[in-house]
């Protein structure tokens, strides 16, 4: 009886430390996903419009940027976006339908640099505000 008592006292304290070990795991690992596969609480990084285009080196992962449309590409690829001022700018490269012109949204994506040494947007989601 004392054996097998034991042994279910290690077999429980096993399962416990793998739990453990899973749950730190994914607490510490990024999954990879996109923004379309995050939820919205995931998706709350807004950052200032003036900080990304004038540091856009500084910003790494996902993050999300307010502004105004105030151009869309032809070719439906991408798309300027504009601060409240209108003063400064973003290019937003963007795959997918496209916002309203001249509409205030919330883009979600990554900055990603070219071979010239530019930056861009690169959006995955958009949300009408």
């Amino acid at each position: 009886m004392k054996k097998k008592r034991s042994y279910q006292i290690g077999v429980i304290g096993i399962g416990f430390v793998f739990i453990v070990a899973l749950g730190i795991y994914f607490m510490v690992m990024d999954n990879g996903k996109t923004n379309i596969q995050k939820s919205n609480t995931e998706l709350s990084g807004i950052l200032d419009f003036d900080d990304v285009v004038k540091h856009p080196e500084r910003f790494n992962g996902s993050i999300g940027v307010i502004g105004r449309v105030i151009n869309l590409d032809e070719s439906n690829t991408s798309f300027i976006l504009a601060c409240e001022d209108g003063d400064t700018i973003l290019p937003i490269s963007y795959e997918g339908q496209m916002p309203k012109l001249d509409s205030e949204i919330t883009v979600y994506g990554e900055i990603k640099e070219l071979e010239s040494g530019k930056y861009i947007f690169e959006g995955h989601v958009f949300r009408e505000r």
